[in-house]
């Protein structure tokens, strides 16, 4: 999958991206791909969210995560 093979979600504060990419069956290298901006696995809980890049076709699996945990 390329790298511009993707759509925005935004994730709240405190969202674990490891987490969230396993959920989504991705490996965490992978979304960290697509997201190298964040230099950690975690959206800080401080913040109010970000815009994450997520693999195109997979935004009902990244609500879904969101709802499950949050």
């Amino acid at each position: 999958m390329s790298q511009l093979e993707h759509e925005p979600f935004f994730a709240p504060g405190g969202t674990n991206l490891k987490h969230m990419a396993k959920y989504m069956g991705f490996s965490g290298k992978h979304f960290k791909s697509l997201n190298p901006a964040l230099l950690k696995d975690l959206i800080p809980n401080s913040e109010k969210g970000y815009w994450l890049r997520i693999p195109k076709g997979h935004l009902a699996n990244a609500s879904q995560y969101i709802q499950k945990y949050f």
